[in-house]
Parts: structure tokens; C-alpha cells; sequence
């Protein structure tokens, strides 16, 4: 596998790059970074960066999005040669040799898995693989240093169609609205987007692809996801955030408290000292966390705590996530089947 394509496909999706001048106005300043919203992707980007480019990013900043009430974590590099390696010749290179790898880093940053409901929001499966994007010319804040991701992608898909002819992928274009412009990209072989999919999953999207594809139960897709996305990434911004205006949900402390045996504030002030990237690296060691089958064990344990609790207290757990939840059919489909569980 080659984990320049993939980093070259993530920050096709996630990433930007720019270019600052210092006060003296003469020199300047190349940075790059890569955004996400994922606990576990955070610590990908941080491994990838040290494989591909001999080290880290210089650091890694936590916002606070109060409307999904989580942090993104954005890691940023200050390297001249870093810049220079993500530009728009070297990324088409890179997507043309090693296509599936390009593809597949794109999917966890922009990608989404499309659900089909056979009976309202029951029996569902999964119908496809879509990832969105607009052009060049539409966007809002058009950037001269990253350009040609549409282009880049139907190339791919091109190259890919003629290695597997059965692939199957069609391509629609917004007419009108806000989303004007965008091109969606469908890929329809189930096949194929379990070759994707299998090339260094990142994020909560390998959670949402195990469940459907029968390997774990509802439960145990609702929890890992609540955890990388919520309650993880909830600690972890805390750590690297000077601001700590927001508390805990129930589900965090309960979580902390009953699977992790601390008090999650105990748990920040043990993690606070050390550079940023430092401290990632420590709130991943002080519990244990490697990849995402370690998420799935923690998971598995709060199916286990959560079955032994009362009816009133499962039922006040649930809808502390669902609070937390961020998405549609998602959301709908597991707050209907949740209140049936409970």
C-alpha cells in the first residue's frame, strides 16, 4: 500500500495549504494542515506524516463546534518541503500510479456510505459509496495553492474503470441551490468499496460499514461511534483547548467513570503537560487506543455495563447520545431502532 497516495487522496478532502508573510515582509512562512472531526483519524494523520515525511506535525489545534457539539482537530505543518510535496503535479502523479490508495484516503475525508431502507427505517443495507464535491469555480473561498480534486477524481475513477470493468459509478451535477456546481461522484459495487474501505481505515466510517455489513450489532456501532466521534474527541479537545467553558454529557461521565474507572477531569489534568502533539499521543497511550478495534473493545465493554442497567437509566443513556448524534437518516434510523432496544 502506499501511504503517500492515501495522505495525498486525505488532504485532497480535509486539507488546505497556504502561504504567510513575516513582518519584515520579506520572508514567508509554508504551511500545510489537515482537518477532522475523528479521535482516531487525528492520530493516523500524526503516524502518516511521521512514515511519509520523516516527522510529525509541528502541532495539532482543538476547535470547539457548539452546533455538533464536538472538537476538530487540526494538524499543522510549517515546512517549505511539505508544501511543495502536496502541490497539484505531484498529487496527480500520485493519484494516477496508485489510484485505489488515492481513493480510498479521499473517501475517509469527503466520502460518505449511502443507506437503503427497504421498509420505511427498517431493514436497511448499504447501497453505495458517495463522495461530494464542488469545483474550483464554485467555491466560496477558492484557493490558488490546492486545485484540481474533481479532476483528479474522475481521472481515478477512470483508471480504475479499466483495471475493473465491473465497476459500477455514475456522475450527477447540482444544477441549482446553494450546492450549485457540485459534482456527485456514486459508486455502486459493493465489491469495490470493500477493497476501499479495507486501505487503512481512520475514522467512524469503518464503524458504520461493519454494522451494516452484519459484523456487529447496533449497539456496538452506536458506542464506537459515540466514542470517536463524541466522547474521545471530547476529551482530547479539552486536553489541547485552553477553553473549557462545556462540561460532560451523562454518557461521557458514565463512560469514564464506569469502563475507564477515572473521573474524566482527573483524566485531563494526568494528560495536561507536553506539546501538542505530545499530548495526543498520551490520551492514546493512557487508554490503551492503537486503531479502531481497540474503540471496539471499549465498545463491546459498555454493551456489557450498559445491558445490566436499569430500564430508566438505559433509556436516559440513549437519548444522551442520540443528543450528540450529528446526521440524518443515521440519527433517525438508530433513534427508532434505539427506542425499541430500550
Amino acid at each position: 500500500m502506499s501511504l503517500h497516495a492515501w495522505l495525498a487522496g486525505l488532504w485532497d478532502g480535509d486539507g488546505s495549504r497556504y502561504i504567510t508573510l513575516r513582518r519584515d515582509g520579506i520572508q514567508k512562512d509554508y504551511f500545510v494542515n489537515i482537518t477532522t472531526s475523528s479521535f482516531l483519524e487525528i492520530k493516523k494523520i500524526i503516524e502518516v506524516f511521521q512514515e511519509v515525511f520523516g516527522f510529525p506535525p509541528y502541532n495539532v489545534r482543538a476547535d470547539l463546534r457548539k452546533e455538533r457539539k464536538h472538537y476538530t482537530f487540526k494538524a499543522r505543518v510549517d515546512s517549505k518541503r511539505v508544501f511543495m510535496w502536496f502541490n497539484e503535479e505531484h498529487l496527480n502523479k500520485l493519484s494516477t500510479k496508485y489510484p485505489l490508495e488515492y481513493l480510498s484516503g479521499l473517501f475517509w475525508a469527503e466520502g460518505s456510505l449511502d443507506i437503503r431502507f427497504n421498509n420505511r427505517y427498517h431493514g436497511a443495507k448499504i447501497k453505495g459509496l458517495t463522495i461530494s464535491l464542488k469545483p474550483d469555480a464554485y467555491k466560496k473561498i477558492a484557493s490558488k495553492h490546492h486545485r484540481g480534486t474533481i479532476e483528479r477524481l474522475e481521472q481515478t475513477l477512470k483508471i480504475l474503470k479499466e483495471k475493473y470493468p465491473n465497476l459500477e459509478y455514475k456522475v450527477y451535477v447540482e444544477k441549482k441551490g446553494r450546492d450549485k456546481g457540485k459534482r456527485i461522484f456514486h459508486i455502486k459495487s459493493i465489491w469495490f468499496i470493500n477493497k476501499i474501505i479495507n486501505i487503512n481505515p481512520c475514522n467512524w466510517r469503518i464503524f458504520k460499514w461493519l454494522y451494516f455489513d452484519d459484523n456487529i450489532s447496533l449497539l456496538e456501532y452506536v458506542f464506537a461511534y459515540t466514542l470517536d466521534y463524541r466522547v474521545f474527541n471530547w476529551v482530547l479537545g479539552r486536553v489541547l483547548s485552553r477553553k473549557k467553558k462545556h462540561s460532560y454529557g451523562c454518557f461521557d461521565t458514565w463512560f469514564f467513570r464506569r469502563i475507564i474507572g477515572i473521573d474524566p477531569l482527573a483524566l485531563e489534568e494526568e494528560l495536561a503537560r507536553g506539546r501538542s502533539v505530545e499530548k495526543v499521543r498520551n490520551v492514546f497511550h493512557r487508554l490503551g487506543i492503537d486503531d479502531y478495534s481497540d474503540v471496539l473493545g471499549y465498545a463491546r465493554a459498555c454493551y456489557e455495563e450498559f445491558v445490566s442497567e436499569q430500564e430508566t437509566d438505559k433509556k436516559k443513556l440513549l437519548g444522551c447520545i442520540l443528543e450528540n448524534m450529528y446526521g440524518g437518516s443515521m440519527k433517525a434510523i438508530t433513534k427508532i431502532s434505539l427506542l425499541e432496544i430500550a
